[in-house]
């Protein structure tokens, strides 16, 4: 089975009156790509100074509030890149 990384990371509730069918509503939640996103543990630490700048694609700021908000994206980008490359792993790696 592959994972869509735009699935829902949570299961749709089944039907209270049939249960083989599922509720149709808009899906409000986060995606399994999101979810795996949110819940990494790891950042971008060990990272190069020149590997930071080209995942951010732009360069380390010298104003401290910018050089936070580039570490921040930095850490979101990362996280993202980890998700996707979870995703890419489990659709290759057979059950």
């Amino acid at each position: 089975m592959k994972t869509d990384g735009n699935d829902p990371a949570q299961a749709l509730m089944p039907s209270h009156t049939d249960p083989n069918a599922i509720i149709e509503t808009d899906f409000g939640g986060l995606t399994k790509r999101e979810y795996f996103a949110a819940i990494s543990n790891s950042n971008a630490d060990g990272l190069s100074t020149d590997t930071m700048q080209q995942i951010v694609g732009e360069e380390i700021p010298i104003s401290p509030m910018e050089r936070v908000m580039f570490f921040l994206k930095l850490e979101a980008i990362y996280k993202v890149m980890q998700a996707d490359a979870l995703i890419k792993a489990l659709n290759e790696t057979p059950c």
